[in-house]
């Protein structure tokens, strides 16, 4: 029995790496729909938008803005990314978008969410949100698919 391999990414790009569909980085960051992978959740959500926020801050400070304010602008512009890829990593672990509220209750909600979308890997083949983003064969499939440092060659 011939046994098929999870696909890879295979250009190496960023884009790739992070299993952006059609490469669309506007509907990553502001849409609500589909499924991203734990690797997307930290380079792009936590990450990205970390040192976006960052970097919107320190301008504003050079630009003569209060530090509340300029803080409190910088954290509006990555409100909506944000809670973009969250509500997909959600989706990922087959849970409704509406867990973002949990982040509401303080401290907890910020560890459960990071625990939950973070850490712990997606829903294995498809969900009711859509394909898997990495790949992976669904359980009745999993004993026809080998990852690709599982598979050694002969010569």
């Amino acid at each position: 029995m011939a046994a098929s391999v999870a696909p890879q990414p295979q250009d190496g790009s960023w884009a790739s790496a992070m299993d952006l569909e059609d490469d669309n980085l506007g509907a990553l960051l502001l849409g609500f729909r589909g499924r991203v992978p734990r690797r997307t959740f930290w380079l792009v959500g936590l990450i990205g938008l970390g040192l976006l926020q960052t970097y919107a801050s320190l301008l504003l400070d050079i630009a003569g803005a209060q530090p509340r304010v300029s803080d409190g602008i910088a954290a509006a512009l990555v409100a909506w990314p944000a809670a973009a890829i969250t509500v997909k990593r959600w989706h990922d672990r087959n849970r409704s978008g509406w867990w973002l509220l949990v982040n509401l209750l303080p401290v907890v909600g910020m560890l459960w969410t990071l625990l939950q979308c973070g850490l712990l890997r997606g829903t294995a083949g498809d969900n009711r949100y859509g394909p898997d983003p990495s790949g992976a064969a669904a359980p009745e499939d999993a004993g026809d698919t080998l990852p690709l440092s599982m598979i050694r060659d002969p010569g």
